[in-house]
């Protein structure tokens, strides 16, 4: 039976089909501008909402002896509710992303324990020496220390911990898990009730650009490149050995690719960057995905400030809104989350942000 307060929203065959529960989340439009929400039941919870506040604004609130767990809280800080929209139509990947995934695994072999200091090609080498190392130990995961890519310069250097920090063991998202999220991401503003009737680029389609943080082997820029022709599809990962794989890979699709398509620019926009994303002054993509499942609170806090000053629409994150609100990442709000799955058989739920500033009618 499902909580009272987890609402789902079924898709089928690109179609809204159900929504099932309430949606956790609160049902305020922010301050300072309005919007309309359309979910029926919003009116009781904003009522209920309001009532509160007049409590609190009276100098009456006593409260009622009960903890608020840290959903609670999270709720009295949302500006829409926060549904989980459930992609439950067969996801049938087309015949190019089936080819991309395939040429990634041969040329990786689905080797994350992949390092900077390792050969393409060979598999993993590591060093005893390095992997007696505590400097290598990390939350149960086998990191690096990002020494290549100047930490010092990123004011942690010998003195504090590294910003480039990176697991050897956490896999990556499946062909199947980015499918859905990429097709859900492609009609956010029909699928996600809080967003209906917003125009611009809030959308991944042709007109919008998609930024990978973490981009590994470089599988989820290529997948939403050939699924949404975005103008731009961007890896930027920590590990030079994994973007170096995949610029191999984007050479190789042109051997296997249709030529008529490749003619028309099918991989144009398709780049990867060897480089730390905490040490750009801003990331400016309409649609920015971070598979953060393993990044360390340094990484988060030093990537937040950059994400502050960048013009993204939507964000796509694997850390709840407290986690990136606590490190200084404010301008963003959850409209809705999902599942992923990775091929480590991990499952996560994703939230999808987006940036308040761009919100329709609030100055």
């Amino acid at each position: 039976m499902l909580c009272p307060c987890a609402q789902r929203i079924q898709i089928v065959d690109e179609a809204i089909k159900g929504i099932v529960g309430q949606a956790h989340g609160s049902p305020l439009p922010p301050v300072g501008g309005k919007v309309e929400l359309p979910h029926a039941g919003h009116a009781a919870a904003a009522a209920a909402l309001a009532k509160e506040a007049a409590t609190k604004a009276s100098g009456n609130d006593e409260g009622d002896g009960e903890e608020s767990d840290e959903s609670e809280d999270d709720q009295q800080e949302y500006m829409f509710a926060v549904p989980l929209v459930d992609y439950a139509a067969p996801s049938e990947e087309t015949a190019d992303v089936k080819k991309v995934y395939a040429l990634v695994d041969r040329l990786s072999y689905l080797d994350w324990g992949l390092r900077t200091e390792d050969e393409v090609g060979h598999g993993k080498k590591r060093s005893a020496a390095l992997m007696s190392s505590a400097q290598l130990s990390w939350g149960g995961c086998v990191v690096h220390d990002g020494a290549m890519w100047g930490e010092a310069a990123h004011g942690a250097g010998n003195t504090g911990p590294k910003t480039a920090r990176t697991s050897e063991g956490y896999g990556e998202a499946t062909v199947s898990t980015a499918e859905k999220l990429i097709r859900v991401l492609s009609r956010l503003t029909t699928y996600v009730p809080a967003m209906g009737g917003w125009a611009g680029l809030w959308n991944l389609d042709g007109d919008a650009t998609f930024l990978d943080i973490g981009s590994g082997y470089g599988k989820v820029v290529f997948h939403a490149k050939l699924n949404t022709g975005c103008r731009c599809a961007v890896g930027i990962e920590c590990v030079a050995k994994r973007t170096e794989i995949a610029d191999q890979a984007k050479q190789g699709l042109y051997c296997e690719l249709d030529r008529q398509k490749l003619s028309d620019d099918l991989l144009k926009g398709v780049a990867f960057f060897a480089e730390d994303a905490c040490s750009y002054e801003s990331l400016d993509y309409s649609h920015v995905y971070i598979f953060d499942r393993v990044f360390s609170q340094v990484t988060l806090a030093a990537l937040a400030k950059v994400l502050q000053r960048s013009s993204f629409y939507v964000m796509i994150s694997t850390r709840k809104p407290h986690v990136w609100w606590g490190v200084g990442l404010s301008k963003i709000q959850p409209v809705a989350k999902t599942r992923l799955k990775t091929t480590g058989k991990e499952g996560m739920t994703a939230f999808i942000y987006i940036n308040k500033d761009y919100i329709p009618g609030v100055m």
